[in-house]
């Protein structure tokens, strides 16, 4: 006969601030004998909050936020954590607290002075060996842009930037942007400015 499960509640967070849409695992801590803990799983709302009920028992907490940007998947966001619940335990409040995986890069995409919509940005690294994934973003409505990028652990990361959109002005033309950018685990916090001119392709 199973135990009265406890129902756990509480908020994910990053730099003190809730963080939505969150994947929470809850699994078993093996290492404890009769551990009468039952794996579970939740996803928290927009605004970080989570309710689930668990069986008593010593849990491993895994979390974890991905961001779908074009085909590829990146893990944005992870936390690891414990939870204790006790029988006969009443209703428990439990935060967790992640920490940021990826680089931010951001800024505006123009031409000629005014901000472009609907371009297409690729991101793609440059050593094909590290593993890390490509991205795709499109510039929004303002010619802003976003992109999550991953580091890697005691190295510059290079990614090669590339931006094309077709017929801005009414006329059939290759508008482009390319360069080499570079990443590190130091830009996690504070992000990469880079804005993009657009250049007309020659004939």
């Amino acid at each position: 006969m199973n135990l009265v499960t406890v129902t756990v509640s509480g908020e994910t967070l990053y730099s003190g601030n809730a963080l939505g849409e969150v994947s929470i695992e809850f699994d078993v801590n093996e290492s404890v004998e009769l551990n009468t803990a039952e794996s579970g799983s939740t996803t928290t709302d927009v605004n970080g909050s989570y309710d689930i009920d668990l069986q008593p028992g010593l849990y491993n907490v895994t979390l974890t936020k991905s961001i779908t940007q074009g085909s590829e998947e990146t893990v944005a966001y992870e936390g690891f954590d414990t939870l204790v619940l006790t029988k006969g335990q009443g209703a428990s409040t439990k935060d967790f607290t992640l920490e940021k995986k990826t680089v931010t890069v951001s800024g505006k995409v123009s031409y000629d002075g005014n901000n472009i919509e609907n371009v297409t940005v690729n991101f793609l690294p440059v050593n094909f060996t590290l593993d890390i994934n490509s991205a795709t973003v499109l510039s929004d409505e303002e010619g802003s842009y976003s992109v999550e990028l991953m580091p890697v652990s005691g190295e510059d990361v290079e990614y090669n930037l590339t931006a094309i959109i077709t017929n801005i002005t009414g006329n059939d033309y290759n508008y482009y942007w390319t360069e080499i950018i570079s990443i590190s685990e130091d830009d996690i916090q504070t992000g990469v400015a880079k804005n993009i001119i657009l250049e007309r392709k020659q004939d």
